[in-house]
C-alpha cells in the first residue's frame, strides 16, 4: 500500500502522510490492575482489534476508572484504533471505534483523532488495516525478539492516497458491502468444515464400536479372533508394567473382539531423538509434533538433521505409528502413521509404536487413538505443566484398545479410508475456496485505495 505514491492517482486526489490528516496521535497506558468480571472501564488491548478490522469485545479487561482520569486515556466515537506492538505478524491492526462507552486503551495501542475536513475516521481506520493485511508494517516495523513496533513517527509518515470526502463514504461503504458478502460466505464455509470435522468424528465412533462392519462380520461370521496367547509377543515390551489402571471406559464391542494394551501388542515402544535439527535438505528430515495433523502425516515443513548411530537406529519403517507425547493440552495424544520407504527419523517428543503384524493394523490403531474414547483416555492421563501437557510411554502402553480379528481390522481401515477421501477431497474445496476469498477481499482493498473501485 506504501507504494502509492508511484501510481498514478485518480484525477481529484492527493497523496499525503497520516500525520497530515489527524489532529492528534496518543499512546494509552500500562495497567497491571486488569480484572475480567466487568468492574470499571474496558481496557483495550491488542486482542481487541481483530484481524477483521474489527473491535473485538469477547475478551476484555477492566480497569478502575481513575486509571483513566485523563481524557487522552480514553477513547471517543470516531476515533482510530491502532495496534503499535505486537507479534511482527500481527502489529498494524487497526479498528474504527464507534461506540460511546469512553473505554480506555493500552500503551501497545495507538489512537488517532483525526482532521474531519481532510479525511473521514472510517476510511483512515480502512487505509491503515489494509496496509496491515497486505504486510506492509512487517516492513516498517521495529523487530525485537519477542515484539515488534511501529513507532508515532514511523505511523505519522506513512503515506496516505486521499480521494474527497464523499468518495472516501463511497469506498467505505463499498468495502463494507464486500466485508457482508465475505462474512456470510465465510460462516457457509465454516460451517462446512464443522460439518465435515463431526463426519470425520461419527466415521472414527462407527470403525472402532465395530459398527462400520456389521455386514463384514454377517459375512464372514468364522473370521478368527485374535487368540490371547499372542498378545505380549514382545518380550522386551511385556516387561513393563503400566502404571494406569486399563479401567477407562470403552464402547461396548462385539463378542469377537479382544481389548488388550498398547504394550501387550507393540514390538517396541520408544522415544525420538533429542539431538537438535541441525541439517539442511540433504540429510535426514526429522518429524516433530507439527508434522502430525488430523491423524495423518503431512511432510509440509520439516527439519532436518545430520545422520549418527542414534538417528540410524530411530529411522522410521513403514507401518512405524508415531504419538506425540508432549504439546498443548488440546492436541497433546495425537498421532499418526508412517507410511514411507523415505529415510527419516523423529524428534523426542513423539514416541515410536511398532506393532506386532498378527495382532494388530497400525491404522487402526491410530483411529482408536483419534476417536473421540482416545480423545477422552488423553484427557484423563495426560500430566499438565505450565504450558504443555505430557503422556510418557508407560502410559501410552497402558491404553486399552478393543481389537477385531485382524482382518475385521483390514476392512476397518478400508472402509475408513473410502469414506474419508470423499470428505478430504470436499475439504480441499472448502479451503480453497477460502483461499480465494481471501485473496479477493486483498484485491478489493488494494483496488479501493487505487481509485479503481469508484472509477
Amino acid at each position: 500500500m506504501t507504494n502509492q505514491d508511484q501510481r498514478p492517482l485518480p484525477p481529484g486526489w492527493e497523496l499525503t502522510q497520516v500525520g497530515a490528516a489527524v489532529v492528534d496521535i496518543q499512546p494509552g497506558f500500562a495497567s497491571g490492575k486488569h480484572n475480567s468480571d466487568g468492574k470499571g472501564l474496558p481496557h483495550f488491548r491488542p486482542m481487541n482489534v481483530s484481524t477483521s478490522g474489527r473491535i473485538d469485545r469477547t475478551v476484555t479487561k477492566f480497569v478502575a476508572p481513575d486509571l483513566a482520569d485523563r481524557p487522552g486515556r480514553r477513547l471517543r466515537r470516531g476515533d482510530v484504533l491502532f495496534n503499535n506492538t505486537n507479534s511482527i505478524d500481527l502489529v498494524g491492526k487497526t479498528a474504527y471505534f464507534g461506540d460511546d462507552d469512553f473505554p480506555a486503551y493500552s500503551n501497545h495501542m495507538t489512537r488517532l483523532r483525526v482532521d474531519h475536513e481532510k479525511v473521514t475516521p472510517e476510511y483512515l481506520a480502512r487505509y491503515l488495516h489494509a496496509c496491515w493485511s497486505s504486510g506492509e508494517f512487517t516492513q516498517l516495523a521495529n523487530n525485537h525478539v519477542s515484539q515488534a513496533s511501529v513507532g508515532r513517527k514511523t505511523l505519522s509518515s506513512l503515506p496516505l492516497p486521499l480521494p474527497p470526502l464523499e468518495q472516501q463514504r463511497r469506498i467505505v461503504a463499498l468495502l463494507d458491502q464486500v466485508d457482508r458478502g465475505r462474512d456470510e460466505v465465510t460462516n457457509h464455509l465454516v460451517r462446512a468444515q464443522g460439518l465435515l470435522a463431526g463426519f470425520r468424528r461419527a466415521v472414527l465412533v462407527a470403525a472402532c464400536s465395530g459398527r462400520l462392519t456389521e455386514d463384514w462380520r454377517q459375512q464372514y461370521p468364522d473370521a478368527r479372533a485374535i487368540d490371547p496367547e499372542q498378545l505380549a509377543v514382545s518380550a522386551k515390551v511385556r516387561r513393563r508394567r503400566p502404571d494406569v489402571s486399563l479401567d477407562i471406559e470403552v464402547p461396548d464391542v462385539p463378542d469377537s473382539y479382544v481389548v488388550a494394551p498398547i504394550v501387550a501388542i507393540a514390538t517396541a515402544v520408544e522415544y525420538g531423538t533429542s539431538r537438535k535439527a541441525d541439517g539442511d535438505e540433504s540429510h535426514v528430515p526429522v518429524l516433530r509434533m507439527g508434522n502430525i495433523q488430523d491423524g495423518a502425516i503431512d511432510l509440509a515443513d520439516l527439519k532436518y538433521i545430520t545422520p549418527d548411530s542414534e538417528v540410524e537406529r530411530l529411522l522410521l519403517s513403514d507401518g512405524d505409528l508415531l504419538f506425540n507425547r508432549t504439546n498443548s493440552p488440546e492436541l497433546v495424544g495425537k498421532s499418526a502413521v508412517w507410511r514411507s520407504s523415505r529415510r527419516a527419523t523423529f524428534a523426542s517428543y513423539l514416541i515410536r509404536v511398532k506393532f506386532h503384524e498378527e495382532v494388530a493394523v497400525p491404522e487402526f490403531v491410530n483411529y482408536w487413538i483419534n476417536s473421540a474414547w482416545g480423545r477422552i483416555w488423553a484427557r484423563q492421563v495426560k500430566t499438565d505443566g505450565v504450558s504443555q501437557s505430557n503422556i510418557n510411554g508407560t502410559k501410552l502402553g497402558a491404553m486399552p484398545v478393543p481389537l477385531p480379528p485382524v482382518d475385521e481390522q483390514r476392512e476397518i481401515v478400508r472402509r475408513v479410508e473410502q469414506l474419508l477421501k470423499g470428505s478430504e477431497e470436499i475439504l480441499a474445496r472448502v479451503n480453497a475456496t477460502s483461499s480465494l476469498l481471501k485473496r479477493t477481499g486483498q484485491s478489493a482493498l488494494a483496488k479501493a485505495f487505487r481509485g479503481e473501485l469508484t472509477h
